[in-house]
């Protein structure tokens, strides 16, 4: 029986480790697409800008301000098209490597009900909201004794329920951790102690 659990236990790290390392390339192609399409972007701006100087001989510098708001309502229009053409090449994409990622958070989630010994603790941090969200609510509807709603005359025993919030808030970096490291911003640590 011990065997058993512990082979489902290291399945369940493999499964995890292979869903933070799917995450990681993602993100890592989402930044690098983010920052090629900025460079576009910087570049398509500059010579947007030279080329109105060129044609009214201005300084680049009298070309940013000579422009007026019809000029500029032109450009952010045709650059929203091609932004628009862009989401629509890699948003399907994008999508199903994100839902794919979140139904590993979930089957991880699931899967730590079982894994847990009673007084065992579990810590999740997050770095976007989807995640934070999905953690919040699988620890909250588990940490809650009864469940009420408006249709019921009373609450009624939460089945679900199984541990305890160690916060209520989730923990974020301080000042000295954000100063020193600005990513960290993002990030919120949840945890619960598994008392059933």
């Amino acid at each position: 029986m011990a065997a058993n659990k512990d082979y489902w236990a290291a399945r369940a790290l493999q499964r995890e480790a292979e869903a933070y390392a799917r995450g990681a390339e993602l993100s890592a192609k989402l930044y690098d697409a983010y920052q090629t399409a900025l460079r576009d972007l910087r570049q398509q701006i500059n010579d947007f800008y030279l080329r109105y100087a060129r044609e009214n001989r201005l300084t680049y510098a009298e070309a940013v301000k000579a422009l007026n708001r019809a000029e500029a309502r032109e450009w952010r229009a045709s650059l929203g098209e091609w932004v628009g053409r862009i989401n629509a090449e890699t948003d399907q994409e994008i999508k199903a490597r994100l839902k794919a990622e979140l139904d590993a958070l979930d089957a991880l989630l699931d899967s730590s009900v079982r894994l847990l010994g009673k007084g065992g603790r579990m810590a999740v941090i997050t770095f976007h909201s989807l995640e934070d969200r999905r953690v919040k609510q699988f620890f909250d509807l588990r940490s809650r004794p009864e469940i009420d709603r408006p249709e019921w005359p009373a609450p009624r025993p939460n089945p679900d329920y199984c541990f305890r919030l160690l916060s209520r808030k989730p923990v974020t970096a301080g000042e000295e951790e954000l100063s020193t490291n600005p990513r960290s911003r993002s990030a919120k640590l949840r945890g619960v102690e598994k008392i059933i």
